[in-house]
């Protein structure tokens, strides 16, 4: 094993939107915005009238009767109390749906490991949007994605701007990373971090992982793109979305 090299995390915030799946490529459907899971959250500070504005994918629940939001955390006050009082997601034409509950990290001292949460609305979308799906089972072996060699994509606001992409092994970064955290080559820039990165599989798209920044490795002198991959723990907190109730 390659050792754990220090590392000094980038900043980064969120954009995204929604994905099918046909055999080995991803056709980007025919429109942007909350209509393609591309939604926009916003946390107003006290006495604020503009708060700061970051991005989450809408995950695809069923029947439930609410939406499931897979973003990352930095973008949110510090505790649920607030987050519920001053945070909401812009959906279609802007249109504001309050943040009803939060799930985030029991332990929260891992950095990019810890950079996730799940949030609720209390009412589905009233237009009809295109939502992404997450396996039922976690996509990690051992802290890393079970298929190194997956076809990824990660989805970009605007048409014509993706391209072919993939994740990037330990050896080839020349460092390992932490167990739930992954490295890909798919392009993004600064306001990207929170979107998903999908793979296909039998039965479509799904969500790997969620983007959440570059990472500069110091010995290696390189910039790395790093996602941190759904695992049981977060697939337990979107469950627990899912079946939520006021």
């Amino acid at each position: 094993m390659v050792s754990r090299l220090l590392s000094v995390a980038v900043s980064l915030i969120y954009l995204l939107p929604g994905i099918a799946a046909s055999a080995d490529t991803f056709a980007v459907p025919e429109y942007a915005g909350a209509e393609a899971g591309l939604i926009v959250i916003e946390c107003v500070p006290e006495g604020g009238t503009v708060g700061h504005r970051f991005r989450g994918v809408v995950v695809d629940t069923g029947d439930s009767p609410h939406e499931v939001i897979l973003t990352t955390l930095h973008g949110f006050p510090a505790t649920a109390d607030v987050v519920t009082e001053r945070c909401a997601v812009a959906g279609v034409k802007d249109r504001r749906y309050p943040i009803r509950a939060i799930w985030r990290p029991s332990f929260r001292a891992r950095g990019a490991v810890d950079d996730w949460a799940v949030v609720v609305t209390g009412r589905k979308f009233r237009e009809q949007i295109w939502r992404q799906r997450v396996r039922s089972e976690p996509v990690a072996l051992e802290g890393q994605p079970d298929d190194l060699a997956a076809k990824v994509r990660l989805p970009l606001r605007f048409l014509g701007t993706e391209r072919s992409c993939a994740l990037r092994t330990p050896e080839s970064v020349g460092v390992d990373l932490e167990a739930g955290l992954f490295s890909h080559t798919c392009r993004s820039w600064s306001g990207h971090s929170g979107s998903p990165v999908l793979a296909v599989d039998e039965h479509g798209a799904f969500i790997l992982g969620i983007h959440v920044g570059r990472r500069w490795m110091i010995q290696t002198g390189q910039s790395l793109r790093i996602g941190r991959v759904i695992d049981s723990e977060i697939l337990d907190a979107v469950r627990q979305a899912t079946h939520w109730r006021r």
